[in-house]
């Protein structure tokens, strides 16, 4: 399954609060009216799990200030400001036909092209003989329009609506539009067109060649590009390395995880795992096995570039890679402790929805990076008192299966990861107190016993699997989040010895802002074990090139600090042969913690720690709070 997107990074996009349609623009918008933002977008994910692909030049971001949206009769969808714009008709005139003449003036011709020709007070006339239409226009000039160049004529004037009046109220909506230098007249659909102060849009050609201008609104996420050599350090290995950069609205600060691993394909560097997201401390430590999809043997070796991206310090205490050789049409999937299993052909679910009802198969069908999530902003969050998502998936089961293995591909999202540092901040000048308590330094476990609780009672990062079981709802154990810019497919195992019938059902409740979606899936059958191997470092160096092998190649708690962001090591390892007839898979193994850096000047915020651990749903309120005024400051 094709997983990562070595050049892009998926980001929440913010501007999907502005208000809009799905437009493409049939006019040239004037520079001084488009807020253009530098980033190439690969694709468009809408909030229906559409994708939209752009070509190589990829779309960009446009905020439009005073825009006419709306969509032709032609179903020519455009986008349209004031400037341009000579008359707003909130009725279409009527037209008549040849017939229909006779002897009342004619007020208007539109002709050839949409070309609309006005006729002063006396109108104009048609004369038969001649076959054509003549008179004098409003600006007091003669002309005669052939008739077979006439596609309407019309003989009653317009109910017009100025453009001071539109932009007083922005609720009125108009059927045809009149532009001012070429006449030309455009009749929209039933539908109309409406006036918006501010129009966001991320526009560029598909790759079928289309133009296409999105409205923001309709937007989920977007995949963006940036390549970036970081300097003289990552230009002097000679390598381009697709890193994840930001978007106009969230940079790479609201992302807190542990080490970029960056897998060698032949040819360059490619963002390829995150492990040990959340192992905030000493005393969450833990192993984590990460599928390296792009790494490639290139003369018997195996390389990564492991670098520090965020301001925090990464402390490594080993890393090893697990080769795992599977028959061609299986894949192999970890679960958290670390065992791996053979799947294949798992079932997908037959029905996929929503708490509002609404499809959810074009996220969760494959393991392609068009993820489910909660669509910023959250309106009224305030007055909700559940702030969860209830998704339901309902799985064929066989009667006779006791037990199953969930696949799933969940993860924690960008704000999700975000919320990590914001609630360590509450700690203030107290965090280094909290830290020494969960790495069990200052007495009991009580502290880290304490925020697993709180962790688990409200779902952040640890997702319960809810199984209907005759009558009633039963967990079946915790979804581990991890990510969020790569989070990694796992299994579950389930235990079906009290689920009836021929459905297996299951619902997750994720709160709102804290999870993405990308796959789910159930394996019922049991196949042969991958053929496994464990291989460790041959070489590693920082970017002092100094060697750090030592330090790596054991679990000793001898650990590789790096506090810097750009601090960096590659690190290579023996290839294995590849077991003919086999297709092969490899895990990075990575034992390890970080600490974020955080401004320790303040004092604790208690009222609002008690109320987030004590109120439930608070902590899910406090977070939508803080994204709220986090994107006002953005605008």
């Amino acid at each position: 399954m094709y997983k990562k997107i070595f050049t892009g990074l998926l980001v929440v996009v913010l501007f999907n609060y502005l208000v809009g349609c799905h437009i493409q623009t049939s006019e040239k918008i004037p520079s001084d009216q488009v807020f253009m933002m530098d980033e190439k977008i690969i694709a468009a994910v809408m909030t229906n799990g559409d994708v939209i692909n752009f070509d190589e030049n990829g779309g960009y971001y446009h905020l439009l200030e005073s825009v006419i949206v709306g969509t032709s009769v032609e179903n020519e969808e455009i986008i349209l400001p004031l400037a341009p714009i000579l008359e707003l008709r909130k009725t279409k005139v009527p037209a008549v036909s040849f017939d229909e003449i006779g002897t009342k003036k004619i007020t208007e011709v539109v002709a050839y092209k949409d070309r609309l020709y006005r006729f002063n007070k006396d109108g104009g006339i048609y004369n038969k003989k001649e076959n054509v239409i003549t008179g004098k226009t409003t600006d007091d000039k003669t002309i005669s329009i052939q008739f077979e160049y006439v596609e309407e004529i019309h003989q009653d004037l317009p109910e017009t609506i100025s453009k001071e009046e539109i932009i007083k109220n922005d609720t009125v909506f108009f059927s045809q539009i009149v532009l001012e230098n070429s006449n030309r007249i455009i009749t929209l659909n039933e539908d109309g067109a409406q006036y918006f102060q501010q129009k966001a849009v991320v526009s560029g050609l598909t790759q079928e060649g289309n133009r296409v201008n999105v409205n923001a609104s309709e937007i989920l996420y977007v995949q963006i590009e940036r390549v970036d050599a970081a300097g003289t350090v990552l230009a002097s290995l000679g390598v381009v390395v697709g890193i994840l950069a930001a978007l106009f609205l969230i940079a790479l600060a609201t992302k807190q995880s542990c080490p970029f691993v960056y897998s060698f394909d032949s040819e360059k560097y490619v963002f390829d795992a995150e492990p040990l997201g959340g192992a905030v401390t000493r005393g969450l430590q833990r192993t984590d096995l990460s599928k390296l999809d792009h790494l490639k043997e290139v003369d018997g070796k195996y390389k990564l570039l492991v670098r520090n991206e965020v301001p925090e310090t990464q402390y490594l205490d080993e890393m090893s890679l697990v080769i795992a050789d599977h028959p061609k049409d299986t894949e192999v999937i970890t679960d958290l402790s670390g065992n791996l299993s053979t799947i294949k052909d798992p079932q997908k679910p037959t029905l996929a929805k929503d708490e509002n009802g609404i499809d959810l198969t074009n996220f969760i069908s494959e393991n392609d990076y068009t993820f489910w999530q909660t669509k910023f902003p959250v309106d009224d969050y305030e007055s909700i008192s559940n702030l969860k998502h209830e998704l339901t998936f309902v799985f064929p089961k066989p009667r006779d299966k006791k037990k199953a293995k969930l696949v799933i591909n969940a993860g924690t999202s960008l704000w999700g990861s975000q919320m990590i540092r914001e609630m360590l901040s509450l700690y203030g000048d107290d965090i280094d107190t909290w830290y020494e308590k969960v790495d069990n330094m200052g007495g009991t476990e009580i502290e880290k016993e304490q925020m697993m609780q709180f962790v688990v009672r409200e779902q952040l990062y640890y997702l319960n699997i809810m199984v209907q079981e005759r009558d009633s709802w039963k967990s079946h154990g915790l979804i581990f989040g991890g990510g969020p810019l790569i989070a990694e497919t796992k299994t579950y195992d389930l235990d079906l010895s009290n689920v009836e019938g021929d459905s297996l059902v299951i619902q997750l409740t994720p709160p709102y802002g804290f999870w993405t979606l990308d796959y789910i899936s159930i394996e019922y059958d049991e196949h042969p074990a991958p053929l496994l191997n464990e291989i460790n470092l041959t070489s590693a160096s920082d970017y002092n090139n100094e060697d750090i092998i030592k330090t790596l190649s054991s679990k000793n708690e001898d650990y590789h600090a790096m506090p810097q962001v750009g601090d960096y090591f590659l690190a290579e390892f023996d290839a294995l042969p590849e077991a003919e007839g086999l297709e092969r898979t490899v895990f990075l193994k990575t034992t390890g913690y970080y600490e974020l850096h955080l401004q320790k000047d303040q004092p604790m915020q208690e009222q609002t720690l008690y109320n987030i651990v004590n109120i439930p749903g608070e902590v899910v309120k406090y977070a939508l709070r803080l994204y709220e005024s986090w994107a006002l400051t953005l605008n």
